[in-house]
């Protein structure tokens, strides 16, 4: 798929997989960038959160793990996202495939680059990250039926 960045910028290649799970029919574990369902407990609340995965993939005969960077608040996901994608954008080497940068530049760089949107003290402060993105009720963390089954 082919991700437009503005007027000026057409990247392709990077895949993202998004599950509200942690089942790993969702593939996020295999993706430059994946996201599945979580959640934190903050100031006695529990919210709504993605874990992000980068630097996952395949190619023929061989899988790669994406590894663990950090859990994001469901409503500004879509925000952390877009800093990684801007971040590889802006440093990547030529047409360096995002797999490679990861690995080139390290989990640590984008917990770094991710902090602003892991910082329970802002978080805290924060009373729309109580919703789950599209909701207009306050998160539940009951399990429920998994948005795979029928």
């Amino acid at each position: 798929a082919i991700i437009p960045f503005g007027p000026e910028i057409t990247i392709g290649g990077v895949r993202t997989n998004i599950s509200g799970c942690t089942n790993s029919c969702g593939q996020h574990h295999i993706a430059d960038v994946g996201l599945f369902g979580s959640t934190v407990e903050s100031n006695g609340k529990v919210l709504p959160v993605y874990s992000m995965m980068l630097g996952g993939g395949t190619v023929e005969g061989k899988a790669t793990f994406g590894q663990f960077v950090a859990k994001v608040p469901a409503r500004i996901a879509p925000d952390a996202v877009r800093t990684v994608i801007d971040y590889y954008v802006d440093n990547r080497e030529d047409a360096e495939e995002f797999q490679k940068f990861f690995r080139r530049v390290g989990a640590a760089r984008f917990r770094t680059i991710l902090e602003e949107f892991t910082d329970l003290s802002v978080i805290e402060r924060r009373h729309d990250l109580q919703y789950d993105l599209g909701e207009t009720e306050v998160f539940n963390a009951e399990v429920g039926v998994g948005e795979c089954a029928s």
